[in-house]
């Protein structure tokens, strides 16, 4: 067998992204941290924009959206990401002014 298997790559990006941000790393695939089921893990599901990909991040956006919300265990919550149009977004400062509608 050649390759990774998806266990494998998924524990090396969340690794290297742990590196990055100087957090602890996961031990192994199977050591991430377990949720209890009590406490509903909250999901935010980011979606919209003003880009010619608008209508794909609308269209994906609203079925991870819907998918996700009849996991248990996950408090799913959906945001609209709502440029004004024809706005140009280049720094950081700009991104942090766009708006973010949280809907119901």
């Amino acid at each position: 067998e050649v390759g990774l298997s998806h266990a494998a790559v998924l524990h090396l990006v969340l690794s290297q992204a742990c590196v990055r941000y100087q957090l602890p790393t996961p031990a192994t695939p199977g050591s991430l941290i377990k949720v209890s089921p009590t406490a509903p893990q909250p999901v935010m599901v980011l979606f919209g924009g003003n880009s010619s990909e608008r209508q794909v991040s609308l269209m994906s956006g609203t079925n991870v959206w819907l998918k996700l919300r009849s996991v248990p265990g996950l408090a799913v919550r959906p945001y609209l990401f709502a440029p004004p149009v024809g706005a140009e977004i280049h720094t950081s400062e700009q991104l942090l002014d766009t708006p973010v509608w949280a809907l119901p």
